[in-house]
């Protein structure tokens, strides 16, 4: 009792230094928040709003909050960094990027990357630059067919699946018989 008699300031001032470590040192520890979903080669059953057959990645926030998606960036092989406009993705929700080339990154419209997929050119990463940290890579080592996606299964696991039911912006199927590839 005699402490808080005494020290009547040490709770505020404690509360106070708690409240400045969680404002200027938010979340530094982090484990990864983002992964790549799923990916397609080419899409002929969905449009992008301008044309059929461009490829796609399907990004998801696996963390425990909403994300901003504000400095992350995705790569594709060495290709030069395509940066994502400062979205926000609530908890398990996906964010769509068309592999068209067409570099567009505005909030609230249709994404498109500033690369396109080809067979030689399988290799995506995000990052989030504002840390220096690799979030998720993933490689594609075959071509798919052009009615198949390769989809994460089960979601926020290392098996990737080769799948004929695309889900971009939904959960994942079970790939039932589909072949494994990693």
């Amino acid at each position: 009792m005699g402490f808080w008699k005494t020290r009547g300031n040490a709770v505020p001032v404690l509360m106070g230094v708690i409240l400045v470590i969680v404002i200027v040192f938010p979340r530094q520890g982090r484990g990864q928040e983002i992964q790549i979903n799923e990916i397609a080669f080419e899409e002929w059953n969905l449009s992008d709003g301008e044309e059929w057959g461009n490829g796609w990645v399907e990004i998801k926030n696996i963390s425990d909050d909403t994300l901003s998606t504000h400095g992350f960036s995705l790569t594709l092989n060495n290709a030069p960094p395509w940066q994502f406009p400062d979205t926000l993705l609530g908890i398990n929700e996906y964010l769509l990027v068309w592999l068209s080339g067409k570099d567009r990154n505005s909030p609230g419209r249709t994404l498109h990357a500033s690369f396109t997929i080809t067979e030689e050119r399988n290799a995506f990463t995000i990052r989030d630059d504002s840390r220096n940290l690799t979030l998720d890579s993933v490689s594609v080592a075959e071509k798919m067919y052009w009615d198949e996606s390769r989809i994460r299964f089960p979601e926020n696991s290392n098996s990737w699946y080769n799948s004929n039911l695309r889900t971009p912006g939904y959960q994942n199927p079970s790939p039932g018989p589909w072949k494994r590839v990693s």
